[in-house]
């Protein structure tokens, strides 16, 4: 029973630190958008790395975090690259709480699709 309870502790311990480094950095990125800073594609992987496992409490930057990557991939010609980090930043804005994010995700998609001549798609 104590080692249950140490366990239960330790990640709790654990998920606190986790969440609160989370903040901090998301707070550089942030910062860099908001300046106009460009933020590379390395630097946005390696944040959406080192978070994977948190990402989904906080739909609302996973959503810039992906659009920002597909928008990066895009203008690197990187195409498939940028269609799945569109289709990521669709997931999170669907469950984001600024709604405008959803339907600026849903823009970004349809010129992608266009520019892909997949006008069907693009239509949606």
């Amino acid at each position: 029973m104590k080692l249950h309870f140490k366990i239960i502790i330790f990640s709790f311990f654990f998920n606190f630190l986790s969440a609160q480094n989370y903040e901090k950095d998301w707070a550089v990125i942030n910062k860099k958008l908001e300046d106009g800073t460009p933020i590379s594609v390395n630097e946005a992987e390696t944040f959406a790395s080192k978070y994977k496992n948190v990402l989904a409490h906080y739909p609302d930057n996973s959503t810039q975090l992906y659009s920002l990557l597909a928008n990066n991939y895009y203008d690197l010609a990187k195409y498939d690259k940028a269609e799945e980090n569109y289709l990521k930043s669709y997931d999170y804005a669907k469950t984001a709480k600024d709604t405008t994010l959803k339907h600026i995700v849903e823009l970004s998609l349809a010129i992608y699709n266009y520019n892909s001549n997949d006008l069907l798609e693009a239509e949606k």
